[in-house]
């Protein structure tokens, strides 16, 4: 389980912490970038954990329901609802770039056929 550290940190401070990574997310310029970022950012755990995350929004916005995400993705269902919650809550940045993935799968697919 990841923590944040006990000792606290000023919430203006916190701020710009946290606007300087989402400045440098922003600022990354390739998939390949990106993937360098992230592995020497996150431990390969995290890398997982994220995107199986990720993988259980795509098939719920895909109409898979639970068993079946579950037994390909090898998730809990309390995971899948989680994220499933988020999507119901309206988080659109998840449900953007998910839909988004999926517009690319669908593509890629359609190059192959």
């Amino acid at each position: 389980m990841t923590r944040v550290s006990r000792i606290p940190v000023e919430k203006e401070r916190m701020r710009d912490f946290i606007d300087d990574f989402w400045s440098a997310v922003a600022s990354l310029e390739s998939k390949e970038e990106a993937k360098r970022f992230f592995n020497d950012f996150l431990t390969p755990t995290e890398v997982k954990m994220f995107a199986k995350r990720f993988q259980v929004a795509i098939l719920l916005l895909g109409g898979y329901n639970y068993q079946a995400i579950r037994n390909f993705i090898k998730v809990t269902d309390a995971t899948i609802a989680k994220v499933n919650n988020w999507l119901a809550e309206g988080r659109v940045g998840l449900e953007n770039i998910a839909q988004r993935i999926l517009i690319l799968k669908k593509k890629k697919l359609e190059r192959k056929e």
